[in-house]
């Protein structure tokens, strides 16, 4: 609607829009019911429309309007009847109305109605008639007689135009009730049904209705007025349905009334064949929805799923899936019917298996073990099956670990016996039902993500970090993960290795010395986090030798939060620093860099001077072999030159540039080639060094490195081959390892990479030293490239003259040869930057802690005035060196007799 509305206020514009509306439906008006302010300001306002003193039914207007200026109509929707003018008026009065109509309201028990009122209507076939009516309703007074009907009676004629009911639908409610086995043995007179509220299962009023029983067994169907409909419940759920071969199968029935709710019982004499259909409806729904109804779902369940009851034959069931069906076999020949929990759970395991698109085998089998166990929380598969304890399998009992040999049934017992064993360790930890709960959780996870088992170990390690990682909520496996102890305990029972959690992480920040001055202490920066455990606070130590001697150890210093410094301890030149670190934490163990501790420690030299002896770009390949004796690869032999570059081989030596481009490489390649036409195929090809000449080890050391390039997973196939390196220090009578790039090496994916070495860490002393490369390709066909390039070769020596030990007296601050006043006022200046370097630092650190503080400083202060016990550390009366290594030095020592 267009209106020029400019300057009107909001009732001048209502106005005018009631006019063109009015005008537009001839002989009638709108009046104004009531209006409402929406939310952004704008005014609703809703008419009913009249003719004369009578309502139109349906006839109805709405305007939007703004209430901003400028004013505007926003939107105007109206349902509308064009009325006639009148030319006769109504005959019937009121009182005449209930009389017409009396037999037809005894008819349908309708006791109560409203006064005739006069309303116009649409009416006709076509809708093409406008009436004016009296209208009527009749109804029961009796709340259960869900019965209300509308009479429209031409007020000209007297004629029923309509009568419609005005109670859209009325509820149907009621409840569903089973007979059905309990527990988990079979039914039997020993375990005899139960009557139980049946959840999830179809009910309807046919032809009219149809809905679910919800968890408690209460259903509502929704259905027009009537005075009684019929019910009927069917074993169908949301996953499928039910079906008994051997016999009609059981449903339930009955009619229910206006507000009466109506009990619906399935089997009600209880017989052995109606119950196995519901035991196999209710234990399938349950294992449905446990997977179905957790908070993520399980969309892994895609088809459908037929339940077949009392399958001619006895002793079995099974899961078919070629049709997508459980069947189990009817009672007899000394065996129970197969339909009852325990059984039923375990076919619906096989069917998830398959929904999940895992083969099936010893791990289907514990797959399906391993859904009764949780969902039954019993160990044992099929119980009293045979009779009174005979039952099909005791997963507990059976004590089942890795690795296992047998048939499927008895191996799938390793799968299940550990989450039995999980569940029992929950349940120990957590509580019976806290600890299902969290087992259940992480079964279902786990479900989704496992891609089953391997090598016929229906449970294996690989499993187990499958477990852990849908525990894990940081993606860091080496820290545990929610459950990791009680996965642990579990697995380890059935003897499957778990993946190690770091308890700490310790951690060195700079990298390592190359070598160390003599008699200088060097500070190694640390630092500790807590990860799976925490650190035990003073437990950090550094553990050394010199050269072959005995270990000895020192504290860590704490420098706060997660920093400490170990100190290398002052060693004479030429000898060598043997040491590692470790931290305790509370899980009790001790963390270790290296891990191996002092079995295979940092080894770092001590000297003042490296001197570069050899430094060879390899542009000139004089005294190097290519091959020895052996030697047996078809192709990719090593050669001098410039490699050419392929996706596994490298594009030039290490160096590239005028007059320094060649290298050693295994196969040179030419232009155009591709990756595998010039690499290692068919055995082993060596290259070896000329002698080069060496310190021997006892007054000089020698460091040894190169740069190499190495492939061994340059194709589909795994890697399975080695970059070996091997020196001898006797012309080749004796080869020591120097290093070994196996498949998965970091350094075995192309790209150059140094290595460096301290010859006599791998070799004994010589004068002299070969070394030589062996790059193969055995087993798999693999893409194997290797290259050589720039040598280096460097003395560490002594060249220096050993610094004697400073004496010193601990307190002597000034080194003055008295303690006095004046060195605690000296050493407190110092730490509030008033004084410049102290004479002495060792003398004032009066407790040996290897840091100067306020502490110190009291103490001293104690000491000159006589009020404090608190002794100082050695040496104190006499002169002497400090005992305990740390960063503090002393520049000029106590004046000492």
């Amino acid at each position: 609607m267009n209106l020029d509305i400019t300057g009107m206020s909001v009732e001048e514009a209502c106005d005018k829009a009631l006019l063109l509306l009015e005008a537009a439906c001839g002989n009638s008006v709108l009046e104004k019911q009531w209006d409402r302010e929406t939310s952004t300001g704008s005014i609703v306002l809703a008419y009913k429309q009249y003719s004369g003193s009578a309502p139109v039914r349906g006839g109805h207007a709405r305007l939007l309007l703004s209430t901003d200026p400028p004013f505007r109509v926003q939107l105007f929707s109206a349902r509308l009847v064009q009325i006639p003018d009148v030319t006769e008026f109504p005959k019937l009065r009121a009182a005449d109305i209930v009389p017409l109509i009396g037999l037809t309201l005894e008819s349908e028990g309708l006791d109560s109605w409203t006064d005739p009122q006069l309303e116009w209507i649409v009416c006709g076939p076509d809708g093409d008639r406008i009436r004016l009516v009296w209208s009527v309703i009749g109804y029961s007074s009796a709340p259960s007689h869900a019965l209300a009907l509308r009479f429209d009676i031409d007020a000209l004629d007297g004629n029923c135009l309509a009568t419609e009911s005005v109670i859209e639908e009325v509820d149907v409610t009621g409840s569903l009730w089973a007979l059905a086995t309990l527990g988990t043995s079979p039914d039997q007179s020993a375990n005899p049904e139960s009557l139980i509220p049946l959840p999830n299962a179809r009910v309807e009023i046919p032809g009219v209705a149809v809905g679910t029983s919800d968890e408690l067994g209460n259903f509502v169907l929704s259905a027009p007025p009537a005075a009684s409909w019929p019910v009927v419940a069917e074993l169908v759920g949301a996953w499928g349905s039910v079906a008994d071969l051997s016999s009609p199968g059981c449903s339930g029935s009955g009619q229910a009334f206006p507000g009466q709710p109506i009990d619906v019982i399935l089997n009600p004499s209880g017989m052995v064949h109606d119950t196995s259909e519901v035991n196999a409806f209710m234990h399938t729904d349950c294992a449905f929805r446990f997977f179905q109804d957790s908070n993520a779902g399980f969309p892994a369940i895609q088809a459908g799923l037929q339940c077949n009851v009392n399958v001619p034959g006895v002793c079995n069931a099974f899961y078919n899936e070629a049709d997508q069906s459980v069947n189990f076999f009817i009672e007899g020949s000394g065996c129970a019917n197969a339909s009852y929990s325990t059984i039923v759970t375990h076919e619906f395991g096989h069917y998830l298996v398959n929904q999940l698109g895992i083969a099936q085998g010893a791990f289907g089998e514990g797959f399906a073990d391993s859904v009764s166990i949780v969902l039954n929380e019993e160990p044992i598969i099929g119980r009293d099956f045979g009779g009174p304890g005979f039952h099909i399998r005791d997963v507990a009992a059976a004590g089942v670990t890795y690795p296992c040999f047998g048939d499927v049934h008895h191996c799938g017992q390793l799968l299940a016996g550990f989450w039995w064993d999980l569940l029992e360790i929950m349940g120990s930890e957590f509580g019976p039902e806290e600890g299902w709960d969290r087992t259940a959780i992480l079964f279902r996870d786990w479900a989704s993500i496992t891609s089953g088992g391997f090598g016929g170990q229906p449970f294996h390690e690989f499993m187990v970090q499958e477990i852990l990682s849908v525990d894990d909520d940081d993606a860091d496996l080496t820290n545990g993960s929610t459950h990791y102890w009680q996965i642990r305990e579990a697995a380890l029972g059935r003897n499957v290795a778990v993946p190690p959690v770091v308890s700490l992480v310790v951690e060195i920040t700079e990298p390592l010395p190359e070598f160390v001055l003599p008699l200088t202490a060097y500070p190694i920066d640390v630092t500790i986090f807590d990860s799976a455990g925490t650190y035990i606070p003073s437990s950090g130590k550094l553990l050394y030798r010199f050269g072959s001697g005995i270990v000895q150890e020192i504290p860590l210093l704490a420098l706060g939060g997660f920093f400490h410094q170990a100190i290398l301890p002052p060693s004479d030149c030429g000898t060598e620093i043997s040491w590692c670190l470790n931290a305790s934490s509370s899980f009790g163990d001790t963390i270790q860099i290296p891990t191996e501790g002092m079995f295979a420690p940092f080894r770092t030299p001590v000297g003042d001077t490296i001197v570069t002896v050899l430094d060879s770009p390899l542009e000139d390949s004089t005294g190097w072999n290519l091959s020895v004796s052996g030697d047996d690869a078809t192709s990719g032999a090593w050669e001098h030159g410039i490699p050419i570059g392929t996706l596994s081989q490298s594009s030039g030596d290490h160096s590239p540039g005028a007059g320094t481009e060649k290298c050693f490489a295994t196969g040179i390649g030419f232009p155009g080639g591709a990756t595998g036409d010039s690499d290692v195929d068919g055995g082993a090809t060596t290259l070896t060094s000329p002698a080069f000449p060496v310190a021997d080890g006892l007054t000089h050391r020698t460091e040894i490195s190169y740069w190499r390039w190495y492939v061994n997973d340059g194709s589909a196939a795994p890697p399975d081959d080695s970059l070996v390196v091997q020196c001898t220090p006797d012309d080749g009578i004796t080869w020591y390892s120097v290093e070994v790039l196996g498949p998965g090496d970091e350094d075995a994916s192309g790209g150059w990479e140094e290595h460096v070495f301290w010859l006599d860490q791998v070799a004994p002393p010589s004068s002299e030293i070969r070394l030589r490369f062996i790059a193969s390709d055995h087993g798999f066909g693999n893409i194997v490239e290797a290259a050589i390039d720039d040598l280096k070769i460097r003395h560490l020596q002594c060249s220096s003259t050993p610094v004697p030990a400073v004496n010193f007296r601990r307190g002597d601050c000034n080194s003055d040869g008295g303690i006095d006043v004046s060195d605690p006022i000296l050493l407190i200046e110092h730490l509030f930057g008033a004084s410049g370097p102290l004479p002495c630092a060792d003398s004032c650190d009066v407790d040996d802690g290897g840091v100067l503080d306020l502490q110190d400083s009291i103490v001293l202060l104690q000491l000159v005035f006589g009020m404090g016990s608190v002794p100082i550390a050695p040496p104190a009366v006499t002169c002497g060196s400090d005992p305990v290594v740390d960063l503090l030095d002393c520049l000029q020592g106590t004046p000492c007799p």
